[in-house]
């Protein structure tokens, strides 16, 4: 146990070093800002100091904003893109793979060690800017704080929603990382597989299977009968690409 907790404690190290991090701050601090900004504008408003418009008000600006379309982008998907997308590629860019591949723990440990990190990291930062994003809007636009039984069972299934979405999209990156030896190629390939689903003008519940769809909460809301369905094509997608990424860099190992 000791060699893989190192080896996880390292990756966890060179997360923190590396200028992605520097990209979730930014994106965490940003929203932070945004929601701020959205607050000293609408208290601007003579309805805003009587209260009268703000019953119930925060869960719909969350639902909205936060994981609207542009909400699931760039305080989800963007985050994750930047932080994944050199996963591997960087390992090639560095000349690196032979060295790392081939060593005691490599083809299999090394490789698994860097993808559980990933989900790990991912999954805390989809925790951590869920929950602030949801605390914030409720502080911001919710006098009432109106926290029934059916607005926690709605914002318990978003965050699944959001997590087994993130979870797909995630894997998705991560093996693109394995297929392309540029950081640049493989930021800008995922990034258009993020970007043209949103084009996407069907009113067919089938287009909730693409991620950045099916991750809008209005989306889910809407199509809410469909969606055990869909996470559980989610949970399977992401881990056939996580596979599909081990079996990749143990290949490549073997032509190094």
């Amino acid at each position: 146990m000791r060699p893989m907790r190192f080896l996880f404690e390292k990756e966890l190290k060179k997360f923190v070093l590396n200028k992605s991090f520097f990209v979730f701050i930014a994106v965490f601090l940003l929203n932070i800002l945004s929601l701020t900004g959205e607050y000293i504008d609408r208290s601007k408003s003579v309805m805003f100091h009587s209260g009268v418009h703000m019953n119930g008000e925060g869960i719909a600006f969350f639902l909205n904003n936060q994981i609207g379309s542009f909400g699931v982008l760039v305080l989800y998907l963007c985050p994750l893109l930047f932080f994944s997308s050199p996963l591997f590629s960087y390992e090639y860019k560095q000349n690196m793979v032979a060295q790392i591949l081939v060593t005691k723990y490599g083809r299999s440990i090394d490789v698994a060690i860097k993808i559980l990190c990933n989900i790990f990291i991912s999954f805390v930062w989809i925790v951590l800017c869920y929950c602030s994003s949801l605390a914030l809007s409720f502080a911001f636009f919710d006098t009432g704080f109106s926290m029934d039984r059916e607005n926690v069972s709605i914002l318990v299934r978003c965050f699944m929603n959001t997590t087994l979405g993130c979870f797909l999209m995630n894997a998705v990156f991560i093996f693109v990382s394995t297929m392309m030896k540029s950081n640049i190629s493989a930021t800008l390939l995922n990034f258009a597989l993020v970007i043209m689903p949103m084009y996407i003008t069907s009113s067919n519940k089938v287009v909730n299977f693409i991620p950045i769809i099916g991750m809008e909460a209005n989306n889910y809301l809407e199509n809410s009968s469909v969606y055990v369905s869909v996470w559980i094509f989610y949970v399977i997608a992401g881990i056939a690409f996580l596979i599909l990424s081990q079996i990749r860099m143990q290949k490549v190992c073997l032509r190094c």
